[in-house]
């Protein structure tokens, strides 16, 4: 904690004994334990969720294919062929997502 102190006052100016002392950082968990905020079903919807969002970036041939001709588009439909592979990502889930019966009453 000194060397931080004499290097803020060397690069602030002023002396050592001079520099505001930097307050303690409160003790908090750094991470949450099971039960702390989480609800049961925020958690099973996690556990649910979670492969399904692992296989979100799977490469198909779809993705490759416009993978391959992305060096060849210019600037603009490079960003579009991207915002266009993302949505093909996105519509992959919805089946698993309705199957999940995590978007129950939506769809």
């Amino acid at each position: 904690m000194a060397k931080i102190q004499t290097l803020a006052s060397s690069m602030f100016g002023g002396s050592a004994a001079e520099a505001p002392a930097v307050p303690a950082a409160p003790a908090v968990p750094a991470v949450p334990m099971p039960g702390d905020g989480f609800s049961p079903e925020l958690l099973s919807m996690m556990t649910r969720l979670t492969p399904m969002l692992q296989n979100m970036h799977r490469e198909t041939p779809d993705t490759r294919l416009l993978q391959a001709l992305r060096p060849l588009l210019s600037p603009p439909r490079q960003k579009r062929l991207d915002d266009a592979m993302k949505l093909m990502q996105m519509m992959a889930l919805l089946p698993l997502l309705r199957s999940s019966g995590l978007l129950k009453g939506l769809l």
